[in-house]
């Protein structure tokens, strides 16, 4: 109750905001959300009884003002009408805003819900297929659509509309993902919510197995982004991910450098830094007085199988490895790991 309770206020706030900078806002009067078409006389009620009649858009058709279950006696700017037109002025604010109402009208009328989404994110997935698209104009649209076609995509799922997930699978293969800093998190919730849908797990399969694909290697330039939380996600043990996995746990090529900081600079998130061959860099925490633990300062190299396993060993309850271990002992982490992974694979075959 308190969460959507909170959510609504959020989104009035929001669409307030949007109202000031237009000028439409009047005193004693809470706006309305609108698109872009005329609106439509509504009434205002409090406590059961109409007041007013304000302006505001349908919620899929109906002849009774829209209200939400959880929000008695008080007045509420109405969702997008049903197949609405998408917005497509250059205000983030809008849109940002148009999808906070989408995910909250999936709370509240799932069959509207369903085909106000489905318009939306047909949109969606053609930004950029025709010359001049006004969308695409301003650099990758992955870049400034993605968040929100993810979201979108869980809210018509969440309708009971899981069809959208091979609409997802098909986009995410599509588009170009290389450079994409922004919003990843957000990207991978369909692929894990929709993990046991066969379109889903084959569009997995080639997101981190496709050389095409620049999540082909997580260590690659450029993809910090990727190392934590995507590892602490369901994504690894994916039986597509495994197989890169098992390819990296043989590669002995140069992957980065870790090196500890004077323990009087040791701090409760960091006591080294791992610093990654392509130059993204992330701090490290949990030697827990190893014995093994190199002297401040000293530069201790791991391959791009010991990151692997030490990834495995951090975030999935994978076989213990540390990457300033002696390299003979870090051997026998990376072996130990390749076989945990193939004890997973073979149970799961059975």
């Amino acid at each position: 109750m308190k969460i959507k309770t909170a959510f609504i206020i959020f989104a009035i706030l929001v669409l307030s905001f949007i109202c000031l900078r237009s000028g439409t806002v009047t005193t004693g009067r809470l706006p309305v959300w609108n698109l872009d078409q005329p609106s439509t006389p509504r009434a205002k009620y409090i406590g059961g009884k109409e007041v007013e009649t304000i302006s505001g858009m349908n919620l899929a058709q109906q002849k009774e003002p829209a209200r939400a279950p959880f929000f008695q006696g008080e007045e509420l700017p109405t969702p997008p009408q049903q197949n609405a037109p998408w917005p497509h002025g250059a205000d983030a604010l809008s849109n940002a805003a148009a999808t906070l109402f989408e995910q909250g009208l999936a709370d509240w009328d799932k069959t509207a819900a369903i085909s106000t989404l489905e318009k939306r994110l047909n949109r969606a997935w053609s930004i950029g297929a025709q010359p001049n698209d006004i969308l695409a104009i301003n650099g990758n649209p992955v870049e400034h659509f993605g968040t929100m076609i993810a979201k979108m995509t869980l809210a018509r799922a969440r309708c009971g509309d899981e069809t959208v997930y091979d609409e997802y699978a098909a986009w995410i293969q599509r588009v170009e993902l290389k450079g994409i800093s922004f919003g990843i998190e957000e990207l991978q919730r369909p692929l894990i919510q929709g993990a046991a849908h066969p379109s889903i797990e084959q569009a997995i399969d080639y997101l981190f197995n496709d050389p095409k694909s620049p999540w082909s290697n997580v260590l690659a330039e450029g993809h910090v982004f990727l190392l934590l939380g995507f590892w602490q996600t369901p994504l690894p043990n994916t039986a597509a991910f495994r197989n890169q996995a098992l390819r990296a746990l043989t590669d002995k090529s140069l992957a980065g450098d870790i090196t500890f900081h004077p323990r009087k600079d040791w701090n409760s998130s960091t006591e080294a830094q791992i610093e990654l061959k392509g130059g993204s860099s992330i701090g490290f925490r949990g030697s827990n007085d190893d014995p093994d633990m190199p002297a401040p300062g000293q530069k201790v190299s791991f391959r791009v199988c010991d990151a692997y396993a030490y990834f495995y060993s951090q975030y999935q309850n994978g076989p213990k490895l540390q990457l300033f271990w002696p390299e003979n002992k870090r051997d026998a982490g990376v072996l130990a790991c390749r076989k945990w992974l193939e004890a997973k694979i073979s149970a799961e075959r059975k």
